[in-house]
């Protein structure tokens, strides 16, 4: 391994570091639940690689993301429901992922890990500034940054604020992402979670970037959480039409 593979190596897993215990989530009791987790992590990346190869993908609003890169990092929105598509898209991309402290997250940090992403973990659900002030430590080294703006347990598509606050702490602009696929899954969760059938077509897209003010008056902030909101209903709306998919979804 060169000498810059291994520093990227190294960047990859410091924020990936509760993976080997100092980060561990209340979870359910049973044998299942201890093995759970690791099996996903082994699983599951080989799984979405291969279904991911069979999709016939387009990308849309790529001058979204050159725009917005052209300066530094990007905080990467999108919706729970939606992540399968990115996990794949974007797994060359060297950016974290915000993990939250609870059980069923382990599974999708497990993922994550697995196809290459580095992870930045919200430590406390009643402290969540301590995971903003992380991503925007991370944001400062240049790193990007996802963040699922409706978890971790919802309501589904309904804006939290942290994807705000984390940009106007940093400077850095938020980027609408969604894909949307021709045929779906929709899996029976909270966030009625969507899978593109493998063997058919798919699109995937980034909306205009979000530049947040980096003071924000009183009653910016919602009303800057409305908007990200709307960019992603709005981003769903065209891509859903590239495509000739059905919809509206959220």
């Amino acid at each position: 391994m060169s000498a810059g593979e291994g520093d990227r190596e190294k960047r990859r897993e410091e924020p990936a570091r509760g993976l080997g215990g100092a980060f561990v989530p209340e979870q359910p009791a049973g044998i299942w639940a201890r093995w759970l987790p690791p099996l996903v992590g082994a699983v599951v990346p080989p799984l979405i690689r291969a279904w991911g190869r069979t999709l016939s993908l387009e990308l849309a609003g790529l001058e979204h993301l050159r725009a917005a890169r052209r300066t530094g990092p990007v905080i990467f929105a999108v919706w729970h429901g939606r992540i399968s598509l990115p996990i794949y898209v974007l797994r060359k991309l060297d950016f974290d992922a915000l993990v939250s402290p609870v059980w069923e997250a382990e599974l999708i940090a497990r993922l994550l890990h697995g196809m290459g992403y580095g992870l930045i973990r919200a430590s406390d659900l009643y402290h969540p500034a301590r995971g903003a002030l992380a991503c925007v430590r991370s944001l400062r080294r240049g790193r990007s940054l996802a963040v699922v703006v409706d978890g971790p347990e919802g309501p589904p598509h309904v804006v939290k604020p942290g994807v705000v606050a984390i940009a106007a702490l940093s400077g850095r602009p938020i980027l609408p992402m969604l894909g949307v696929g021709e045929r779906t899954w929709r899996l029976p969760t909270w966030d009625s979670h969507q899978v593109p059938h493998p063997f058919r077509r798919a699109v995937f897209g980034f909306g205009p970037p979000l530049e947040v003010p980096r003071r924000l008056a009183k009653g910016e902030m919602e009303s800057w959480t409305r908007r990200v909101g709307e960019a992603l209903r709005a981003l769903d709306a065209d891509l859903r039409e590239r495509i000739g998919a059905g919809g509206p979804d959220g």
